[in-house]
This record gives C-alpha cells, sequence and structure tokens, in this order.
C-alpha cells in the first residue's frame, strides 16, 4: 500500500471526540491486500470502532472494510487502521472511519441511538 503514516496523519478528525459505546457484537472484515476475518466490535463512536481480532494480522495505516452486523441489517464502513495491540490473549485493532457518505454516518448514528437505547 506504500509508505506508511503516522497515526496522526490517518486522522481526518480527532476520533476520541465522540463518545465509544460498547457494542459487543459480530463484525466481518476485510484488510486491504485481501486478509479477512470474524471478530468483536468492543466498541463504537462516531469516528471509528475497536474490534476484538481472530488470527489475523493487520498493520496500523491498512486500510479496511468493516461490515457492521445487527439486528438483521448489515452494512460496510470504509476505515483505517490506526492501531494493533495485543491484550492478554486478545488481539484488538483500532479502526478511524474514513470518507463516509452521507447514508454511512446515517446507519452508524442509529446504531448508536439502539445500542445506548
Amino acid at each position: 500500500m506504500g509508505s506508511r503514516n503516522t497515526t496522526a496523519d490517518l486522522l481526518d478528525d480527532d476520533p476520541r471526540a465522540s463518545d465509544r459505546v460498547p457494542a459487543s457484537k459480530r463484525v466481518r472484515y476485510e484488510i486491504a491486500g485481501g486478509a479477512y476475518g470474524e471478530g468483536l466490535c468492543w466498541n463504537l463512536s462516531r469516528g471509528g470502532a475497536c474490534l476484538n481480532l481472530g488470527s489475523t494480522q493487520p498493520v496500523a495505516g491498512d486500510g479496511a472494510m468493516v461490515e457492521l452486523a445487527f439486528e438483521g441489517a448489515s452494512f460496510a464502513l470504509p476505515a483505517r487502521i490506526v492501531w494493533v495491540k495485543e491484550i492478554g490473549p486478545l488481539r484488538r485493532m483500532g479502526l478511524v472511519f474514513h470518507e463516509l457518505t452521507e447514508e454511512q454516518r446515517a446507519l452508524v448514528e442509529d446504531l448508536l441511538r439502539k445500542l445506548t437505547a
């Protein structure tokens, strides 16, 4: 994918500006270059998500497509991987959503409302 950017370069705006909402929902993801897997969405915000991963070895800076599936509906969101960490037996990936359409932003907002209801 070319040269790697710093975390600051990857952020369109501060992803921490939005509150994180616990999600604990299954997700599918595809990493640029073809790696894919399933995991658990640990938390979700307007700006991104934290996923618990399977055996995939993503790299910070890579692009990703995350398919969120909640209550019978699923939708894909483009994202950039900001960080990858090993936390005990878990591997987590932090994502910042990237270039969402208005429709995708509305889907995220709707999902956040459902999770906090």
